[in-house]
C-alpha cells in the first residue's frame, strides 16, 4: 500500500484525486468480468472485445474520505467489479438497500477492512448516506 499522507497536500478540496485505470483492469480480471453484487447482469462487449464492467471504489475515494486514511484508497483491492446496473444501485437506492449491497460487498472482502484500517463499516456506510 503506497502512504498516501503527504500526497493530499497537492490537492484541492474541490479537485479528484487521480485513479490509475490499471487498477479497475486488476479488479476486473481478478473477478472474471463478473459483477461482484448479482453475477448475472448481461452488459455488452466492449471495444476491447470483452464484458464491460465498471470499477467502484468500496471505500469511497475523494479528498473527504482519503484524508481519514494513510494508504491511497485508489487500490485493485479497493475496487470492485460491477455490471452499470449494480453500480448505479449502489449509488442510487434507498440509504437501507445501499448499506445491504455495501455490506455484502464488505463480508466478500473482509480483509480490506484490516488492510486500510477501518475502525467502523458504519463509518463507510456513512460516507455513502451523506
Amino acid at each position: 500500500l503506497v502512504d498516501f499522507t503527504q500526497e493530499l497536500v497537492k490537492y484541492k478540496t474541490d479537485e479528484s484525486l487521480p485513479r490509475n485505470p490499471n487498477y479497475r483492469d486488476m479488479a476486473l480480471i481478478r473477478e472474471n468480468y463478473t459483477c461482484e453484487l448479482c453475477g448475472t447482469h448481461k452488459t455488452f462487449t466492449d471495444k476491447n472485445n470483452v464484458e464491460y464492467f465498471e470499477g467502484h471504489h468500496l471505500i469511497m475515494y475523494n479528498i473527504s474520505v482519503q484524508s481519514r486514511f494513510k494508504y491511497c484508497l485508489d487500490h485493485p483491492d479497493n475496487i470492485m467489479c460491477l455490471c452499470p446496473n449494480c453500480h448505479r444501485e449502489i449509488h442510487h437506492s434507498s440509504i437501507q438497500h445501499t448499506k445491504d449491497l455495501l455490506i455484502k460487498l464488505f463480508t466478500k472482502h473482509n480483509g480490506l477492512i484490516k488492510e486500510f484500517g477501518i475502525k467502523s463499516l458504519d463509518e463507510i456506510i456513512n460516507d455513502y448516506t451523506k
